[in-house]
């Protein structure tokens, strides 16, 4: 459903550490990664909305979250022209979909997310 909170990342210096404390406190059922898998990601199943533990890469990596939207390019532009910033521009995800990462006026990251099994 376009508009809603679709999706959610929180890095972590150690994923695997950090994937325990949120299977502890909430109960999540976390994911393990794939071997060879760069961003060590951990896929977080919670309804209605996923997300995942990642390898944190950079200090400044914060938990993003993502907007589902019809259209990236669309949003791209109206996001630049209500005064955000495009930071990541858009991204396939090959066979789920497209997503691109900005900052709101106040420097707050979030992403936008469209469902596209064409993606590559």
């Amino acid at each position: 459903m376009p508009n809603e909170l679709c999706h959610f990342e929180i890095p972590a210096k150690d994923p695997a550490k950090l994937t325990e404390f949120y299977e502890n406190i909430f109960d999540w059922n976390i994911g393990r990664p794939h071997e060879g898998d760069e961003m060590e990601y951990h896929w977080v199943d919670i309804k209605p909305v996923g997300g995942g533990v990642h390898k944190k890469t950079m200090p400044e990596m914060v938990p993003i979250n993502y907007i589902s939207v019809d259209n990236i390019d669309d949003h791209v532009k109206i996001i630049q022209e209500a005064g955000g910033m495009i930071v990541k521009e858009k991204t396939p995800v090959p066979g789920m979909g497209w997503f691109a990462v900005a900052l709101d006026p106040e420097q707050n990251p979030f992403g936008i997310w469209v469902q596209d099994e064409n993606a590559k």
